[in-house]
């Protein structure tokens, strides 16, 4: 299997480690649950979504995109990305009417 990113660096990262919270939607990228309930994920399915993911983002300009988050561990990853893609970024608090009443 070719890997979008190395194994070692999503090892390194912690993409693995998941939450003791396993929604239904989730249940399909667990490899298997620690015994103190804790859900590691399985990378390989993560690397097939960020590929599918890559892939339809290159479709549009950079400037096309929006990237919300408003939980505290959104905020880097977000601001990260804005940095290397130039994608428009909100990390923290959307306000309401940005996209519809921009003056």
């Amino acid at each position: 299997m070719e890997w979008l990113v190395p194994l070692e660096e999503y090892i390194k990262a912690g993409v693995h480690v998941g939450t003791r919270i396993k929604t239904k939607d989730m249940r399909k990228f667990i490899a298997k649950i620690k015994e103190d309930g804790l859900a590691i994920l399985d990378i390989t399915k993560t690397d097939e979504r960020l590929k599918l993911a890559t892939k339809l983002l290159a479709r549009y300009e950079p400037n096309e995109i929006l990237v919300v988050g408003r939980r505290e561990t959104a905020r880097r990853p977000i601001q990260v990305l804005n940095k290397y893609t130039k994608i428009l970024a909100y990390p923290g608090r959307y306000l309401p009417g940005l996209l519809t009443n921009p003056n």
